[in-house]
This record gives C-alpha cells, structure tokens and sequence, in this order.
C-alpha cells in the first residue's frame, strides 16, 4: 500500500532530519581578541560523589501523576519545583521542592496549549515553559501557572537554527531571559533534494540565541566555531522505506558522515547569558559572548593520537552494542499528520559501517559539557581507550578547577537552584522515574 505524508514539505524535510541527525557537531572557535586564557592545574582532585537523595517521583504502583512514561526533558524553575516532559503523554508534570504533586498540563491535540508533535521542553527560570513542536512549527508557551500564553513561530525558511533548536532537541533554556541556546552542527550534514529544490541541514558550527519574544523566532550569534574539512566525509544516499512517498516529490535524501573521532561542538548556558563550549581535540573551553570569546579554560592534558588500539577499541565497543541490541526499530513514525522518516541503518549495514569506518587522527580530550545552575562546567574526558566516558571535571566560568569525579559519575539530566539535580533511570520492570539530589555547593 502506497502511503504519503501530507504535512507540507518543509515540515516533512526538518522531521527527515531530526530524525537522521548524528550527535556530532565539532570545530574550534575562532576570533579571540583580548581574551584571557586560565591555566588550570594537570593533576587530578577526587571528588566524593555521595549526593544526598531529596525525592523520588515514578514507580510500580505509585500515584496516577507519577505514571512516567517517557521522560524526554526535565528542568527546574528559580523556585526548585521540577518539571518533567512525558513525551508519551504529551504533558507536563510539575512536582514541588519536596516531591508533591503541583500541577500538570498540556497533552495531545490541536486545541491552544496542546501539543501535535512535540520533541523538547525548555524551563525558564520565571517558570515560564517553552515546548518545541514540530506539529505546529513552532515553540508553544506556557506561563508560570501551567496556562497557555501563546505560540511563537519558527522565524526562517530554511534549516536555521530556529528550525535546527525545534527538531534535535538541542536547544535548552537561556538563564538570562526568554530565550533558548542552540548550536548548529557541521558533522553529520543531510541534503534533501524535489527536482530543481535542494535543502541542506548547515555546515557552518555556530552557537546562537533564539529570541522567543516576537510572534517567530528570531537569532543573534554567540559565537561561531571552526569546521573540519569535507574530505574525509562518508557519503552516502538514504534510501526511504518501501511505498513512502513524501508530499512535493522528495525522492532524494542524502547523508554524509564525519570520521569516527572528529571534533564535536559541546556546549551549556551561562546564568550570564554567555555560553561555555569545547569544540576542538584538546582541553580548551571557551566563555563566549556575542562580542566573540572572552575567556578560554586549559588543562595540560593532551588529546590521544588515534592507533591501531583505539580504532580496535572503539571497533570493540560497536560490535558489542551492536550484538547486545535489540532489532531495529520501525523506519517510519507518524503522528497526526506528520511523518518521521528514520535511517536507522539495519544490522548488516551497521556491521559495514564498523568495518569500513575512517578516523579522525586525534581523540579529542573533551567528550562532553554540562553548565549547572550556578555556571560551574562539568567536563566529560575521554577514557584511555578513547572510550567517551573518561572521569570528569568540574571548573567554574570563572576560572577556578574545582576537582574530578571518577570515570562512573553520570551527570545529572538538569540542575536547579541550591544545589538540586534530578537524574532519569530506569527502575523495577523497566519503569521509567526519576531521582531528586542535592549537589554540593561548589560543583553546583
């Protein structure tokens, strides 16, 4: 049966690639006048990473409110209360400082405040929520009450940062005001091609603000980073699933890789409104502002030259992942009247993929970055092997090290106010729930 999505083209196209988007975005940053740049010490301080527990929200038999099921954003306003996006539900579940039930709100349908199809949730600290919705093209607002302000549209044509913020999920909150940071990626690039009609995801790395105060999104540029040369790019054609057709006659979706091991754009929101990222193989993290980078953090820790071992290593971990993963999951997911095309490869093509699979010739020393609430910088390093998880930093925008957590510290999915973190696990039964801390005062 032949099938045809009927949301317009521009829709189906920014699905097509939220969907086929690798986690890759690299580079190195560019102007850096008058900057100050903090040596910090090389050797380690352990951290304890015994953080008190606060609540729990979800479990077998709990509450109807805590009946999670699938926790895809978290966040917490200036006043501690945590929000929690159920992407199944398709609402908000706002909980207190002490874990009680406040409010909740949103929900599927085409009735203001209800949501179409949905990818993300940004807290402010106001309270205010802004929801990223790719069924309406737009950022649905809600106000500190849980009630329904308004929708602010997506501000371009193209595959902006607007568009790029709503459909990755990579734009999170901006501390300094209604407004969210993105970050454009120039590692894995899609084209999708109607005839004579070509549209590509960006391949410039750029770090930007997306103002939600008008009727449409609009940006300024925080700073814009170093991209790596095209040359060692995997290209390759996506073919769409048996009897899919896509409304305006998009037949050609094309998908070029980076080398394994290529820089990545990591970057975190400062209470400021200035942004850290990390975007080239060594230890450096740059506080940028829109004037350009003002302050950049060192550590003498060299990147890892990529081997023989690394690249058995990294070959290692795939095939086992690989081996211990489930089948496939299906290539196409429609809600309403939108339709996600996925390229997920399938088994064999994974398997080909390890194989013929070309690097990049360092490992970069920073494999992750996470502000908290205060605007400390937590800093994943990559493992000996050029595993991603290698023990982690916490450095505050300031300059100051304030010590190292051991290698099987996960970072916390959101910070908030005093100290309080939440984490998302999976408890008895697979049951989704998450779990309140309280961080100690200095890497908060």
């Amino acid at each position: 049966m032949k099938t045809t999505a009927t949301a317009n083209t521009k829709a189906m196209m920014a699905a097509t690639m939220a969907a086929t988007m690798a986690a890759t975005l690299g580079a190195t940053a560019v102007p850096a006048e008058a900057q100050e740049v903090v040596e910090l010490p090389g050797e380690d301080v352990v951290l304890d990473a015994d953080f008190a527990e606060v609540y729990r929200v979800g479990a077998i038999g709990a509450a109807d409110w805590e009946q999670l099921g699938d926790v895809s954003s978290t966040g917490f306003d200036g006043a501690g209360n945590l929000y929690i996006y159920d992407g199944q539900a398709m609402q908000v579940v706002v909980v207190s400082p002490d874990g009680q039930f406040v409010r909740r709100f949103g929900g599927p349908g085409d009735g203001p405040g209800e949501l179409r199809f949905a990818t993300s949730m940004a807290v402010m600290r106001d309270g205010r929520v802004v929801i990223a919705d790719l069924g309406h093209r737009a950022y649905v607002v809600f106000g500190p009450d849980g009630e329904y302000e308004r929708m602010v549209g997506i501000g371009s044509d193209g595959m902006g940062p607007e568009v790029m913020g709503i459909v990755s999920a990579r734009a999170v909150a901006d501390p300094s005001g209604l407004a969210l940071i993105a970050a454009t990626s120039g590692g894995t690039t899609l084209t999708v091609s109607a005839g004579d009609a070509n549209m590509s995801t960006p391949s410039e790395r750029v770090v930007q603000r997306v103002l939600l105060d008008g009727e449409k999104a609009s940006t300024t540029t925080i700073a814009r980073a170093w991209t790596p040369p095209a040359a060692m790019k995997t290209d390759e054609k996506i073919e769409l699933p048996p009897g899919i057709t896509i409304v305006g006659g998009i037949g050609n979706v094309r998908r070029s890789r980076p080398p394994v091991f290529e820089p990545t754009l990591h970057t975190g929101p400062l209470p400021d409104g200035s942004v850290a990222f990390a975007d080239s193989t060594t230890y450096a993290v740059k506080i940028a502002r829109e004037e350009g980078v003002t302050r950049t953090l060192t550590r003498p820790i060299p990147p890892l030259p990529v081997t023989d071992r690394i690249k058995r290593a990294w070959r290692e971990r795939q095939l086992a992942t690989l081996e211990a993963g489930e089948e496939e999951e299906p290539r196409t997911r429609v809600s309403g009247n939108m339709m996600v095309i996925s390229s997920r490869p399938n088994r064999e093509q994974r398997m080909k993929q390890i194989e013929e699979a070309r690097f990049y010739e360092e490992v970069s020393v920073v494999r992750g970055l996470h502000t908290t609430w205060s605007g400390n910088i937590w800093v994943r390093r990559s493992a000996g092997d050029g595993g991603a998880n290698g023990p982690l930093d916490v450095l505050s925008s300031d300059g100051r090290y304030m010590g190292t957590y051991p290698a099987d510290v996960v970072v916390p999915n959101a910070f908030g106010p005093g100290g309080l973190a939440v984490f998302v696990e999976t408890g008895e039964y697979d049951v989704e729930m998450v779990r309140v801390v309280r961080l100690p005062k200095e890497v908060n």
